[in-house]
């Protein structure tokens, strides 16, 4: 997500939020509760903040929703929202196979 401030902030944070087609939530996470933080930012100044996560839901279209807002929810101070920003489709592999909306690392073992 690229940011540049128009105007002075006190602190700015940066959340995202997966939701489904059907607009549930699947999964949301901000640079304030992630330990990375919320920073002043002066007027004029750019910042990027890259999320890596790994894709470990069921098949399915998705989208994003980008805020940019101060502490640790867009409640306070809420500088941008952008709802639908990015919208993808997950199409898993052959071989990969479950159901539901999350894919779990599992195993199986069978006694006897």
């Amino acid at each position: 997500v690229d940011a540049t401030a128009m105007e002075d902030l006190h602190d700015m944070s940066c959340g995202i939020l997966i939701r489904n087609t059907l607009g549930e939530s699947i999964y949301g996470v901000n640079s304030y509760d992630s330990k990375t933080g919320s920073r002043p930012i002066g007027k004029g100044a750019h910042r990027k903040y890259i999320f890596s996560i790994p894709m470990n839901i069921g098949s399915g279209n998705y989208s994003v929703t980008v805020a940019l807002h101060s502490g640790d929810t867009h409640v306070e101070s809420s500088y941008e929202w952008r709802d639908m920003a990015v919208i993808f489709q997950i199409v898993r592999p052959a071989g990969l196979e479950f159901v539901g909306t999350a894919y779990l690392d599992s195993s199986i073992e069978i006694v006897g």
